[in-house]
């Protein structure tokens, strides 16, 4: 089972390296490259299944680090660019709702309200 999955996994890899060789192919020293390494990385995988578990190893490691990087970039572009304006312009124009500011006194407010037995019927 696994080495079917290994087996999508290379060819999926080598028709990735071959479109971009195709898009690529103004520069001709990349795409040649990009066209190479598709064809190599397909030999490997036909002549040695071991050297693609290894190709397939190496490129599940590489994904890995490339999704942790995304993520802390994207995580960085959605703080910087949403959510801290957002907080900003709302501690520019909002009057303290948590009443977090120093007052004269004390901030309990006192609630005068005689429970009934529907108040804990549903309280949620």
């Amino acid at each position: 089972m696994e080495t079917t999955s290994n087996a999508k996994t290379i060819l999926v890899m080598v028709t990735g390296f071959l479109i971009l060789a195709f898009f690529f192919r103004g520069n001709e020293i990349v795409s040649k490259v990009l066209f190479f390494t598709a064809i190599g990385i397909g030999l490997a995988e036909i002549i040695s299944p071991s050297l693609g578990n290894h190709i397939v190893w190496f490129w599940n490691k590489f994904a890995h680090v490339l999704g942790w990087i995304n993520t802390r970039i994207v995580l960085t572009i959605v703080f910087y660019l949403i959510l801290f304006p957002i907080a900003f312009l709302y501690k520019l124009t909002s009057k303290d709702p948590l009443q977090r500011k120093k007052q004269e006194g004390t901030i309990f407010k006192e609630r005068n309200h005689l429970y009934v037995k529907q108040d804990l019927e549903n309280i949620w």
